[in-house]
């Protein structure tokens, strides 16, 4: 058995490191041994340890990074992976093999093994293994643009007589909105902005426990929201990947749902491939 780490290209190729000769190898964007992939600014410096063995590769991740190691699109904090297993750390795929795949480039580890990965942009991933990657059109961005701005608005009203009606209006329709968010994506973040309404008038009204709740309330929606919205990039993805088009198309209309408001080259992506994923699965007369 010669284990090998892949690193999973965009155009479903492999570049193959070798995990024998040592106990482990460390991977991160510059770990002082191992493979450096210094293009995945979002990794910490040392962010996974592989270890190989019989039966599969151990997975540690470091603690406190940023970014989780995902494999089968769930969280995964460390453990045995059987071989074949891929794993996901941000916009990079990763796999762990015991055997040689037909096609695979390889690429040797040499000197102290410290390899420079570069090219690695974000959203190419988004195509790769796709049989329909030459219909649809490239992607212009590096990244999926985040839902929500960092900042919150002041409040409008400089009064406070005025600003604690003002926020309970708004506290009062977020609410109603992020009740309708499993049917209407939109509500979602309209809530997340009336939330964000409500904590600074009732700031400003001198209520600083109801400031307090509604920005609690407005942190667990926009969590809520952000994972549905990774979820759905990946779906998206795996379903482009294996060339599943009807999936695909839903992933598709579900990322549209949450950026619509947002005037980004990723939303116009996305209808892009809503269009020729539409085309591809009309019946034909």
């Amino acid at each position: 058995m010669t284990p090998y780490l892949e690193i999973v290209q965009t155009d479903g190729s492999a570049e193959r490191y070798p995990l024998g000769g040592s106990e482990h190898m460390i991977v991160g964007r510059q770990p002082r041994e191992g493979i450096a992939l210094p293009g995945a600014s979002e990794l910490e410096a040392e962010h996974l340890r592989l270890t190989p063995r019989q039966d599969g590769c151990w997975l540690s991740v470091s603690q406190g990074a940023r970014v989780p190691a995902l494999v089968g699109g769930r969280h995964y904090p460390g453990g045995l992976l059987p071989w074949g297993s891929e794993i996901q750390l941000g916009s990079l795929w990763l796999r762990v093999t015991d055997g040689i795949p037909d096609g695979a480039r390889t690429r040797s580890v040499g000197g102290a093994g410290m390899l420079a990965v570069l090219g690695l942009v974000g959203v190419g991933a988004w195509l790769f293994l796709s049989p329909t990657q030459e219909e649809l059109p490239e992607m212009t961005s590096a990244q999926p643009p985040a839902l929500f701005a960092s900042g919150q608005p002041a409040c409008p009203e400089a009064d406070p007589a005025a600003a604690g009606p003002r926020a309970r209006e708004a506290a009062e329709a977020a609410r109603a909105k992020s009740e309708r968010y499993p049917f209407a994506a939109q509500d979602g973040i309209r809530a997340v902005e009336l939330y964000s309404l409500a904590s600074r008038c009732f700031g400003a009204a001198g209520r600083d426990g109801d400031a307090e709740r509604a920005g609690r309330d407005r942190a667990a929606l926009v969590a809520r929201i952000d994972e549905d919205y990774r979820t759905h990039r990946l779906k998206l993805e795996r379903a482009l990947e294996y060339g599943r088009t009807r999936q695909a198309l839903l992933e598709t209309r579900e990322l549209l749902a949450l950026v619509s408001h947002l005037d980004h080259p990723y939303t116009a992506w996305l209808r892009s491939v809503e269009r020729r994923i539409s085309l591809k699965t009309r019946p034909q007369k």
